[in-house]
C-alpha cells in the first residue's frame, strides 16, 4: 500500500506481518484497543484513550495505568531502581536479601530480618531487630541521649554535655554488679590507675599515678 509501497500486510509462512516502511509512524486510531490470543479467550493488552491502560499475564492483569501512575497485582522485580522522588509505602517491605541504600527515613515500625547496609544518613522513629545486632564501627549518641536497658527501661548510660552517668531510672530496683575479677579506674589517656580492686588480692588507690593505699 502507498505510492512507494510503504505498508505491507502478508503472511511469511510462519506469522502475519504488518510492515511499515515509511518515513513516518505507524498509526493505529480506535476509542478502544484490545489485543488477544487466537482463540479471544485470553487478553495481553487493553487500552482506553480516557482511561486506563492494562497489561496481562496469562489472562490476568499485572499492570494498570491509574490517574495517579500505575497499579502493579503481585511482585515487581527489577535489576535496579532509580527514583526522582518520594517513595509512600502503605504495606510491608519484605527483603530477602541485601540491601543497600544512601538515605533512610521512615515514620513508623521497621522489621529488618536480613542484612541492611545504609551508606549515608538513617532516620527511624523505631527500629524492631529479631536478631544479633553486630556494628562494625562506632555507635554515637548525642549527649542525653541514652543508652537503656530493662523493661522499663530502668538503667541508662548517657552523657549530658559535661558528665558521663550509669543512671539508675523508672521503677528499677536492686543492685549494680561488676561480675569480673579485676577492676580499674584509669585517666582518661589511660596511663594513670586512679583505684584497683581484684577479687582475689588487695584493693589498690592512687594518687598521680602512684601507688598510696
Amino acid at each position: 500500500l502507498g505510492a512507494g509501497g510503504e505498508l505491507e500486510l502478508y503472511q511469511s509462512g510462519n506469522h502475519s506481518v504488518i510492515q511499515h516502511n515509511g518515513s513516518h509512524f505507524l498509526s493505529l486510531r480506535s476509542n478502544a484497543f484490545i489485543v488477544q490470543d487466537a482463540a479471544a479467550t485470553k487478553t495481553i493488552f487493553y487500552g482506553d484513550p480516557n482511561g486506563q491502560s492494562s497489561l496481562y499475564f496469562n489472562g490476568s492483569k499485572k499492570l494498570e495505568t491509574i490517574n495517579g501512575g500505575v497499579d502493579i497485582t503481585g511482585n515487581l522485580q527489577v535489576d535496579g531502581f532509580h527514583c526522582l522522588g518520594p517513595i509512600n509505602l502503605d504495606s510491608d517491605i519484605d527483603v530477602e536479601g541485601h540491601t543497600n541504600l544512601d538515605n533512610v527515613s521512615i515514620a513508623g515500625v521497621t522489621t529488618i530480618t536480613q542484612d541492611l547496609d545504609v551508606d549515608g544518613h538513617t532516620n527511624l522513629d523505631n527500629l524492631s531487630v529479631a536478631g544479633v545486632s553486630t556494628f562494625n564501627d562506632n555507635v554515637r549518641l548525642l549527649d542525653g541521649d541514652r543508652l537503656q536497658f530493662g523493661n522499663s527501661q530502668d538503667i541508662s548510660i548517657f552523657h549530658n554535655g559535661n558528665h558521663t552517668y550509669i543512671n539508675k531510672s523508672g521503677s528499677g530496683t536492686g543492685n549494680l554488679y561488676f561480675n569480673i575479677d579485676q577492676v580499674s579506674f584509669l585517666n582518661t589517656t589511660g596511663t594513670k590507675s586512679k583505684f584497683d580492686l581484684f577479687s582475689n588480692g588487695t584493693s589498690v588507690l592512687y594518687y598521680d599515678g602512684n601507688e598510696r593505699f
